[in-house]
């Protein structure tokens, strides 16, 4: 697993939910992951670039689902 993937210092977090997010790819795209505190379920989005490091990222935060709020190339 990717030494990229430290969970211990979310992005943002509230009373609802816990938001981690990553750089990725030579335009630095935004990756983030969203997860529920209630339910342990996660969303990915936009997912680009870096490939072997979202699938780590997927493994570690229970990644469910996949949300493209927009299209580029670099975009999986």
């Amino acid at each position: 697993m990717s030494d990229r993937i430290d969970l211990s210092q979310p992005h943002l977090e509230d009373a609802a939910a816990v938001v981690y997010r990553w750089v990725v790819g030579p335009f630095e795209n935004n990756v983030f992951v969203v997860r529920c505190k209630q339910t342990g379920q996660a969303v990915l989005l936009d997912a680009a670039n870096e490939h072997e490091l979202l699938r780590d990222v997927v493994a570690a935060t229970g990644v469910t689902r996949v949300l493209t709020t927009h299209g580029h190339w670099d975009h999986i």
